[in-house]
């Protein structure tokens, strides 16, 4: 009876030890985090990004730069900052070979349990990477986003920071398919590593938009999201980058290729039923064709030509004023058609999506009443 009473209390001293570790490692222990940094002629920026990476708390870092041939400086200084430092694994392309290669090449490094991209002219908080870690553990879905911090300069040269505030609140969401074009660039955001190989993340070779297409490919296959209002990402809005860059026929087209490859991607996996592509865009993107003496129509109607009997198949995801556009391009086979009657409205986008999108998303995954009141105070 005496080594049975042994017996029995070692095997729950083994449990409890056993259980404290799966806590412990799972909440505390220092998963690699793989932080990707794509670079290309930022050498006026880059000190400061390097720097917030490196001066992390969280210091589990494995550090990918991919410098996509430099001619400013900007390699040479990455070349000091990774012999400083051995988290930093740096790779160099000679010649350019555009953002969509460099940052394929950042993911087929990645070794940590989850992954951050980083803009090369952005920086993080201190504490960012720490909390990112934390959220995504204890949220369990495959990928976290952070509100942003909105850097920009002014005519005066100085730079303002705004938060940004279209996100609603903290929380585990469920994503409607009609509001999946929430944020859809890639910073500002931790992913599961392994969920972004299982999805064979990639990007289509355009000079702009790629975080379009890699967006609607991740938000398809995810039901759920977190949102967090922790530690800034501070996103810097500069002149001469390809965001601020002058709108022209290359970069509508560019942009028109990506919802046209989001449609396809769409339709080759049978998601079309429950995502959907980005109408709204290619409604501003006729508005954006005004000014360009019409050149843009004709790519415009050719694929919404090639969208329309999808979106007829699934209209409930749909926003009237998108059907309405829609319709009225496939009527119209020319420019001047397209506004015979009056010239189209300035279409405010964001408002346009929160009054779509904006009671749906705060249809808000809640946990019982004793998770919050039990369990929750205790996780970090």
């Amino acid at each position: 009876m005496k080594k049975l009473r042994f017996c029995l209390i070692g095997l729950l001293l083994i449990s409890l030890g056993f259980g404290g570790w799966t806590w412990y490692s799972r909440y505390y222990a220092p998963d690699m985090i793989s932080v990707l940094i794509p670079t290309y002629n930022v050498d006026p920026y880059i000190d400061e990004c390097i720097s917030s990476v490196l001066n992390q708390t969280y210091k589990n870092l494995q550090i990918i730069v991919v410098d996509d041939g430099s001619t400013d400086g900007t390699y040479e200084k990455l070349q000091t900052y990774a012999q400083k430092d051995k988290r930093i694994e740096l790779y160099h392309h000679v010649p350019n070979q555009g953002a969509a290669i460099t940052r394929e090449e950042t993911l087929s490094h990645v070794k940590g349990k989850y992954l951050i991209f980083v803009d090369s002219d952005d920086y993080i908080s201190p504490t960012f990477v720490a909390h990112m870690a934390r959220q995504i553990r204890r949220s369990k879905t495959n990928f976290v986003i952070n509100n942003t911090v909105i850097v920009k300069k002014q005519k005066t040269g100085k730079e303002n920071e705004l938060w940004w505030t279209q996100l609603p609140g903290s929380g585990l969401y469920h994503i409607p398919p009609e509001c999946m074009w929430f944020q859809w660039a890639l910073w500002g955001k931790i992913f599961d590593a392994n969920f972004i190989k299982r999805i064979d993340l990639h990007f289509p070779r355009v000079r702009h938009n790629t975080d379009l297409f890699s967006h609607a490919v991740i938000v398809s296959h995810t039901q759920h999201i977190y949102i967090t209002d922790g530690p800034a990402y501070y996103h810097r809005i500069r002149p001469n980058s390809l965001q601020t860059e002058k709108k022209g026929d290359e970069q509508l087209q560019n942009s028109l290729r990506v919802n046209e490859a989001v449609f396809d991607y769409l339709k080759e996996n049978n998601l079309l039923a429950s995502a959907k592509p980005n109408v709204s865009l290619m409604q501003r993107e006729t508005l954006d064709a005004a000014q360009l003496h019409e050149s843009m129509y004709p790519h415009i109607r050719r694929v919404v030509q090639k969208i329309k009997p999808d979106v007829w198949a699934n209209s409930h995801l749909y926003d009237p004023e998108e059907m309405i556009f829609i319709k009225r391009v496939v009527e119209s086979p020319t420019y001047t058609d397209y506004f015979r009657y009056s010239p189209e409205p300035s279409l405010d986008y964001w408002n346009h999506y929160r009054k779509t999108c904006g009671p749906k998303w705060y249809n808000q995954k809640k946990r019982p009443a004793w998770y919050e009141a039990f369990i929750k105070p205790w996780i970090p």
